[in-house]
Parts: C-alpha cells; sequence; structure tokens
C-alpha cells in the first residue's frame, strides 16, 4: 500500500511538472488614452478557453499553451477591441500594455418609460389571463384571480367591488354601455357575461376615482376595446364545463374587418359534485359580433352585436340523513315533486359612426338598444319525517324506524316575470392637444321596464299553517303579488 501511494504522488508530480512546463505567462495592464485604469477588462486567446480580466488598476496575468502561434484580444465594453499575435517559449513571460480607444457612437444607454396612467386608479387586465381557467373564459373570472373583486357563486360572472352591488358596476365595450340583465331576483344572475374575451385587445379597470365620462355608477368601471383584425385567424378552446370559437378576418382592400365569438357554458358536472344532491342543469349560450367598415378615412361605421340565452333548471332529489348518537339514533327523510326553471334572454345592438376631423378632434354618434326577457317559475312540493330509529342490537328490527318524531311539508310557487327594452343614443367628442385632453358628450336614453311578482309559500310543520278550533282557513306564508312598470 506504500508503494502504491508514493506511485500515484510519483505519477501526479510528474503530470504537474510537464503541464508547467507547456505554459507560458502574459501580463500587463490595461489603461485608456488618459491612462487611466479599466477595470474588468477582458484579456482572453481568441478560440480557446483561456482568459481574465483586469483589477481595480487595470493589472491582468494569463496563463497560455507554449510553443504555439496565439491571438491575445484585449476588449472592454464602450472600447475598440485590440489584438496582439504572441508565440512563447516554455516557461516565458512577455509585459503587454494597452491603451484601449474609447467609442462615443456605441455608449451603451437604457431607456426607461414611465407608465403615466390617466387615472392612477385604474389597472390594466391582461385579456388572456382567463385562459388558464376550465371551461369558456371570462374577463370577470380574470378579475377574480388578479383579487380587485370579489364573485359570490360559480353560477354567476357577476361581481362586486369594495361592497358595493353588482348593478353598481358599469360595463364599457368600446365607448358603448352595456346593460346586464336586470334581474328578476337579487342573486338569481347570468351564467356569461357580455364581453367575450377572445374578441378583448385592452382591458382597463377602475374601483374607484374613475373619470366623470363613464357615468354615475358608484363602484367600479370596466372599459374594454375589442380588437381590430389584421388577418384571417380563429380559435376553438372545450372542455367538460363548454366550449368557445371565434373568427376574425379583413377584406383585401381593408376597409371591413369582422369579429365573431360563440360561448357556451355548463356547470352541470361541477354542481353534480356538490353535497346537496338534485339535477342541475344550467346552460348559458353566447352569439357576438363587432363588425367594422370604413367608408373612406375620415369616416367609419361599426355595428356590434350580442344575443344571449342563460337557463337554469333544478330537480331536487329525494334524501335520507341518519345522525344521532347509539343511544338515539335519528333518520331525517325528506321527498321532493316539482322544479324550478329560470331564464333570462337578453340582447344588444349597437351602431357606431364616427368622424375624424383631424389628427386633433373626432366626433362619435353611438345608438343602442338592449332589451331583456327574464322569467322565474317554480312548484316544489317537499315533505319530511324525522324517526328514530330502533337502538336495541338484539331486535330483529334494529336500525328501522321505532317512533315517528316530527311530519311536515311545504309547497313554494312562483311566476315571476321581468321585461325591459333600454334605447339610447349620444354624442361624444374629443379634442386632444400638447397641453390638454378634452372629452365632451350628450346623452338621450329611454328605459321600459315591467315587473311582474306572483309568488307564495305554503308551510305544514309542527302545527303551523294547520286551521285552527274556530276557523277552517289555511294561510299562505310569504305572499307577493305585484307589477311595476
Amino acid at each position: 500500500m506504500k508503494f502504491l501511494s508514493f506511485s500515484f504522488c510519483l505519477f501526479f508530480l510528474f503530470v504537474a511538472k510537464t503541464n508547467a512546463q507547456t505554459m507560458a505567462t502574459v501580463k500587463g495592464r490595461v489603461t485608456d488614452k488618459s491612462n487611466k485604469p479599466i477595470e474588468y477588462a477582458t484579456v482572453a486567446v481568441s478560440g480557446t478557453k483561456y482568459g481574465t480580466t483586469t483589477d481595480s488598476l487595470g493589472n491582468y496575468s494569463l496563463a497560455i499553451p507554449a510553443n504555439e502561434d496565439l491571438i491575445v484580444a484585449f476588449q472592454s465594453i464602450n472600447y475598440q477591441k485590440q489584438e496582439q499575435k504572441v508565440k512563447l517559449t516554455v516557461n516565458e513571460v512577455i509585459t503587454i500594455n494597452k491603451q484601449l480607444v474609447f467609442k462615443p457612437g456605441e455608449i451603451l444607454t437604457i431607456t426607461v418609460y414611465a407608465d403615466k396612467r390617466k387615472n392612477p386608479f385604474e389597472t390594466k387586465i391582461n385579456p388572456r389571463l382567463p385562459e388558464v381557467i376550465a371551461g369558456p373564459p371570462s374577463i370577470e373570472a380574470g378579475l377574480k384571480f388578479s383579487g380587485l373583486v370579489f364573485i359570490p357563486n360559480e353560477l354567476s360572472t357577476q361581481y362586486n367591488v369594495r361592497g358595493g352591488s353588482f348593478d353598481e358596476n358599469l360595463v364599457y365595450v368600446n365607448d358603448v354601455e352595456v346593460y346586464r340583465p336586470f334581474l328578476v331576483r337579487s342573486g338569481q344572475q347570468e351564467g356569461l357575461s357580455f364581453i367575450n374575451p377572445d374578441l378583448a385587445d385592452d382591458v382597463s379597470f377602475s374601483a374607484g376615482g374613475f373619470n366623470a365620462r363613464y357615468g354615475d355608477k358608484l363602484s367600479s368601471v370596466l372599459d374594454v376595446k375589442y380588437k381590430k383584425p389584421k388577418d384571417f385567424r380563429g380559435s376553438f378552446n372545450g372542455s367538460l364545463l363548454g366550449g368557445s370559437f371565434h373568427i376574425e378576418g379583413i377584406s383585401k382592400d381593408t376597409s371591413l374587418s369582422y369579429l365573431l365569438g360563440v360561448r357556451q357554458k355548463s356547470n352541470q358536472y361541477l354542481l353534480n359534485s356538490l353535497d346537496t344532491k338534485g339535477e342541475f342543469r344550467p346552460s348559458a349560450t353566447d352569439v357576438q359580433t363587432y363588425i367594422i367598415y370604413e367608408l373612406n378615412k375620415r369616416n367609419s361605421i361599426s355595428f356590434l352585436g350580442n344575443y344571449t340565452q342563460n337557463k337554469y333548471n333544478v330537480i331536487p332529489t329525494d334524501r335520507q340523513t341518519e345522525f344521532g348518537t347509539v343511544n338515539e339514533a335519528l333518520r331525517l327523510s325528506i321527498y321532493f315533486e316539482g322544479q324550478e326553471t329560470d331564464k333570462f334572454n337578453s340582447g344588444t345592438a349597437a351602431v357606431t359612426f364616427k368622424h375624424t376631423v383631424n389628427d386633433k378632434l373626432n366626433f362619435r354618434l353611438i345608438t343602442s338598444a338592449f332589451s331583456t326577457v327574464e322569467s322565474e317559475s317554480y312548484d316544489i312540493l317537499g315533505q319530511y319525517f324525522l324517526d328514530q330509529l330502533e337502538n336495541d342490537f338484539g331486535s330483529s328490527d334494529f336500525g328501522d324506524s321505532a317512533i315517528n318524531r316530527g311530519i311536515g311539508s311545504f309547497l313554494t310557487h312562483a311566476r315571476n316575470k321581468l321585461k325591459a327594452q333600454v334605447y339610447n343614443a349620444e354624442l361624444r367628442t374629443n379634442y386632444v392637444t400638447d397641453k390638454f385632453l378634452f372629452w365632451g358628450g350628450i346623452k338621450v336614453q329611454d328605459e321600459n321596464i315591467t315587473d311582474k311578482l306572483s309568488e307564495w309559500y305554503y308551510l305544514d310543520s309542527a302545527g303551523y299553517s294547520i286551521p285552527g278550533p274556530f276557523d277552517n282557513v289555511i294561510e299562505l306564508n310569504n305572499v307577493v303579488k305585484t307589477k311595476t312598470i
């Protein structure tokens, strides 16, 4: 073992000596024309792995192969590169000092751009952000993931901002104010919003402090700009929760461009995983188009159209639940009949005429019409039985109902309908100079809303609503009969 260790030591010493005998050294100093040292200048042998950098005084020392024709390069940022040919013998040491010439035309510059928004409260939302979400993407889902809004449930794309209501949020698409279903009942909200992310190009969101040109709502403004196509293309997105596709294109003379998007969404499979069982069949379908036709260089006309159908169908199913202790085991049995069907059908049509006077001044005439027909109808009969179970392990009826502790029933009924039409015309102008930006406009709007509610609730449980001893009248609970025009 001692002999082997001694042999290895001799071998490594021989290799080290041989390697040292084949190397030479180049050293020196790198400065500029003023003889000031250049720190971190690179000194390297071209085409090899040998290289080093100068220290704070501009000094360097570099080991290079001996007996070879080599080129040593000297360079630094913003200085002209210099080269020198060398061929050294083994263990030879030479000194090479270099003065590099400054390159004034190639100064490394860094440009910083300030993101100066018109409104410090305005936040830009990436239209592609919702694409990571299962099912048809929605801009509102992107708002939720950004932490700016609160969305109460999966059945809705409505959102709340800073504790405000869902109907306190303004939405604009290409300067057209978007109206959403008026909702026959608060909380029953549409499954697909107006905005189609496949068509969106720019999305900004203001959660307060927004410009007066948007309107007088209290909570927020969602301002969306649809894109103007440059060529023909399309996309498709599909999952078990629904799907969407869109196409876009432009004519050969670039005067006509169009966007078309179709979406379908259903949360049926998601809802079937809930603890509350039933047949949930929500469905939402949306068709939308945006067309721009340029009459000439100064005049253009655009059309924005949308039709949305949202339908919710719920059929509750029977259920049994056992609970309690070993000494007092109970079973609750609930039986249902009937179903609930809610429908929200809405449509929007808007035409915008734009006239550009010059680079600083333009006018836009925007006309739009919105219509919604909403209905909520249900008849659901429910009965429950609360039984105490047999807890004697020796009994042949162990686990079966021994005593009935309570029985009751209820019946809910509703036939609610809402119809609304909104028509408006608006004239807007923008005037831009180097010092200020002026917005102006005038708007006329007409709203026609008819809301009819007809619902009642009957409960017969533990003596409640059963006719008393002095009359034969059964009273209905929570009866609502109204009509508002």
